[in-house]
């Protein structure tokens, strides 16, 4: 059996990190399992994290990609208690639900993204 080993770039890394943290499918709510109150409410949740997010990434996408990828990896080792982090035999990021992926997904980036800003101060 010829596998090749998986390659992959810093550059891969952080853009794999941002298309899987924003990825629609991965919070979207299953309108079954809801009724209108507590649908409102995950929605409403998913949004405020998607803000909280996106400030914080805003804040260290522009870093050297080299730096920031090694921060996320680190960061997603421990971070929201090591759910969202890098597979380096798949070369891509991978998410262990808690509770309800959806409602936790961009929580946990957030985590992720605010501990790679620590370590890379």
């Amino acid at each position: 059996m010829n596998s090749k080993p998986n390659t992959y770039t810093a550059r891969d890394v952080v853009n794999r990190f941002e298309r899987f943290v924003l990825n629609k499918s991965s919070v979207r709510l299953d309108l079954r399992a809801y009724d209108r109150e507590s649908y409102a409410i995950d929605r409403n949740t998913i949004r405020r994290d998607t803000r909280a997010f996106y400030k914080v990434w805003k804040g260290i996408r522009w870093r050297n990609e080299e730096d920031l990828s090694k921060a996320l990896i680190e960061a997603g080792r421990w971070a929201f208690s090591g759910r969202l982090s890098f597979s380096p035999e798949s070369g891509r990021w991978e998410y262990c639900a808690g509770q309800y992926q959806p409602t936790e997904i961009r929580r946990a980036a957030y985590h992720v993204a605010v501990t790679a800003t620590t370590i890379l101060k």
